[in-house]
C-alpha cells in the first residue's frame, strides 16, 4: 500500500460504517499507512568495513584501551616489518599509504623513511584508534603523515595515487579480505608496490606443549568462525594477492619465538581484550578463561618454556605498469573456502 492510496481507503471507510466505527477505522488505516511507509524507508544494511565505521563485531579493544597491547605488538613485530618494507623497496620521496593503521606507529616509521619529499596517508575504520595515532604523530613531531577515517573496502581515495600501499594484521579482521586487496591495488600507481603481512593460528604453540596455548588456538578459531573470519589468512595471502591482479608476488615467513620478557604476555593481553566476544561465542567460560590467564602468566615467568608467538606471512608485489583489467573478486578468503 502506498501513501497516495490512503485518501481512497479513508473515504470508503467513512461511507460504509457508522460514525463510531469510522473513527476507529480511520485511526487503524492511518496506522497501517504510516507503518508501511516506515517499512519502505528502511535503509539497506551496510557493510561497516565499507562505510569506514569500525565493525561492531571487532573483538579487540580500540583507542586508549588497546594502547598497551598495540605498543607491545609493535615492539614484537616492528623490526620484521621494517625489514619487509625495506626489502619491498620503500625509499625516500615515496607517496605511501597504510590501510588499517591502528595506533599509527608503523605509519610514523614510514613517514620518517620517505622524508620531507614523501608523505604517508594512514587510514583506519576506528575513530578511537585514529585519535591515538594522531597523538603519537604529534609526540614524534611527524608532519608528513595524515590520518583518515576510512574502511578497507572503499577508502574513498583517488585511484593510482600511491607508490606503496601497506597493511599489517588487517586481513585477519576482514570477512572479505580479497575486496580489500582489490581496493589497495586500485590505490597503487602503475609500478607501485603492495606490501601485506598477516599471521595464522598454526604458528602459535609452546614447547613443551601447554593446555593454555592449545586452548588459545581452539578459542581463536571458534571466535573467528562466529565472525566469518579466517584463522589461517596469513598462509593464503600469496594466492589472494595473485587473484587481486598482481603477478609474481614475493613471499617470506617471519616466525617469532620468545623465552622471556614482556612479549611473552602478548597473547594473555589479547585474550583478555577479547573476553567478551569469547563468552558471546560460547567458546569458553569465565572460569576457564581465568585459569588460562593464570597459566599464561606462569608460562611467561618460566624461561624454560619456548613460546612460538606467531608465524607471519609477508608478501609484496608490484602493480604492472601495463595495467590489466581489474579482477573484482568478492567473497574470496572466507573460512572454509578452498
Amino acid at each position: 500500500m502506498s501513501s497516495s492510496r490512503a485518501p481512497l481507503v479513508l473515504a470508503f471507510a467513512q461511507r460504509v460504517v457508522c460514525n463510531t466505527c469510522t473513527r476507529r477505522l480511520i485511526r487503524a488505516c492511518y496506522k497501517v499507512v504510516h507503518n508501511w511507509e516506515r517499512f519502505l524507508r528502511l535503509p539497506e544494511k551496510k557493510d561497516l568495513a565499507m562505510t569506514g565505521e569500525a565493525p561492531s563485531d571487532y573483538v579487540l579493544a580500540t583507542g586508549d584501551a588497546a594502547a598497551e597491547r598495540l605498543r607491545l605488538l609493535n615492539d614484537i613485530f616492528g623490526l620484521g616489518t621494517h625489514r619487509l618494507l625495506r626489502t619491498a623497496g620503500l625509499t625516500p620521496g615515496m607517496q605511501a599509504a597504510e590501510v588499517g593503521c591502528g595506533n599509527g606507529l608503523i605509519s610514523i616509521w614510514i613517514a620518517e623513511r620517505v622524508g620531507s619529499d614523501g608523505s604517508v596517508t594512514a587510514m583506519d575504520g576506528s575513530s578511537e584508534q585514529l585519535q591515538v595515532a594522531k597523538r603519537n604523530a604529534e609526540s614524534a613531531q611527524i608532519r608528513n603523515v595524515s590520518f583518515h577515517h576510512a574502511g578497507a573496502y572503499e577508502t574513498g581515495l583517488p585511484t593510482e595515487s600511491f607508490d606503496l600501499v601497506y597493511s599489517r594484521f588487517l586481513m585477519c579482521h576482514l570477512a572479505e579480505p580479497a575486496r580489500a586487496l582489490v581496493e589497495m591495488r586500485r590505490l597503487l600507481k602503475p609500478g607501485g608496490v603492495l606490501v601485506c603481512e598477516d599471521h595464522d593460528d598454526g604458528g602459535i604453540f609452546t614447547e613443551p606443549p601447554t593446555r593454555a596455548y592449545r586452548r588459545l588456538v581452539e578459542i581463536s578459531e571458534a571466535v573467528n568462525r562466529a565472525h566469518g573470519l579466517d584463522s589461517y589468512i596469513g598462509l593464503k595471502l600469496p594466492r589472494l594477492i595473485q587473484k587481486a591482479g598482481f603477478a609474481n608476488p614475493e613471499v617470506q615467513v617471519d616466525q617469532i619465538a620468545v623465552l622471556r620478557g614482556p612479549a611473552k604476555r602478548f597473547w594473555e593481553l589479547t585474550l583478555r581484550e577479547a573476553g567478551a566476544a569469547i563468552l558471546k561465542a560460547r567458546a569458553s567460560s569465565p572460569d576457564e578463561l581465568e585459569a588460562i590467564y593464570q597459566e599464561m602468566q606462569s608460562i611467561a615467568e618460566n624461561d624454560s618454556i619456548l613460546l612460538m608467538l606467531a608465524r607471519v606471512t609477508q608478501v609484496w608485489a608490484r602493480k604492472q605498469k601495463v595495467s590489466s583489467p581489474e579482477i573484482a573478486v568478492f567473497g574470496e578468503g572466507r573460512q572454509g573456502e578452498p
